[in-house]
């Protein structure tokens, strides 16, 4: 899945501010899993879509860091990328717990 956590990157595909579904999530993961030669099993992918969704929080701060570095490169759109960066920090927040939960 690249350099990153496996589970990291997966969840960067399927993070939204909107419900997830977690059909969607479990039909994508089943091919990865596959794909890569993975064991498909309900447990297996379970365990997977657990593995991304505790990574959530991290998507969102890394969203978060990459909107407060824009207006050195961009800065002509600096209140955009301000407000950009408040509303992944807000994500952040709201997620962080996922963290610390077994």
């Amino acid at each position: 899945a690249g350099p990153n956590y496996r589970g990291y990157d997966l969840m960067k595909v399927f993070r939204t501010a909107r419900a997830q579904s977690v059909e969607s999530m479990r039909r994508f993961l089943t091919t990865y899993a596959s794909e890569i030669g993975d064991s498909v099993d309900d447990q297996s992918v379970s365990d997977l879509l657990s593995e991304a969704r505790r990574f959530e929080p991290l998507t969102w701060l890394e969203a978060a860091i990459f909107f407060l570095t824009l207006p050195h490169y961009k800065p002509e759109s600096a209140a955009r990328w301000h407000e950009m960066a408040l509303d992944r920090w807000s994500k952040w927040q709201e997620r962080k717990h996922l963290l610390s939960e077994d």
